[in-house]
């Protein structure tokens, strides 16, 4: 709820814009992603571009990991009780990009398994997994700065 009052002085008015300033700050401490969440994330991209390697029955697995990497950040999403706007078209382009390299990767992947390279596969796991870690720390700071930036 608003309060539309004005204050009576200058000082009212610097104080209840410091209070606003410690309440942005307050919503932002409670909206950005864990730094776990973030390299979970991360690693389970990282097992699926390598998952090509591992065979039909440990893609089952890979699967039945990001499920449950779903769930979780879904009940974290929901006990943090903040929900952001999001990061905007900024933020869609960044995840965007990610999962076309992500998909880039993994056809690599394919590629170098089908080519008996298979060791070889390590270098796109490790790669889309550090570009689902940077995108999303990007995607990460993005939100934070629509939600603490004045308006």
């Amino acid at each position: 709820m608003e309060n539309h009052s004005t204050p009576s002085d200058p000082r009212s008015a610097h104080e209840l814009l410091a209070d606003l300033e410690a309440d942005r700050s307050a919503v932002g401490t409670r909206v950005g992603t864990p730094t776990w969440q973030m390299l979970v994330g991360g690693a389970l991209v990282a097992v699926f571009v390598a998952s090509p390697l591992l065979g039909k029955d440990v893609a089952t697995a890979v699967q039945i990991g990001f499920v449950a990497f779903a769930i979780v950040t879904s009940s974290y999403q929901r006990r943090r009780l903040v929900r952001p706007r999001g990061a905007g078209p900024a933020g869609v382009l960044v995840m965007l990009l990610v999962l076309a390299f992500v998909l880039l990767m993994l056809s690599v992947s394919y590629g170098l398994v089908a080519g008996a390279l298979g060791p070889w596969v390590v270098l796109p796991a490790l790669a889309a997994g550090g570009a689902t870690l940077l995108g999303v720390r990007y995607h990460d700071a993005l939100v934070l700065r629509r939600v603490t930036g004045v308006r």
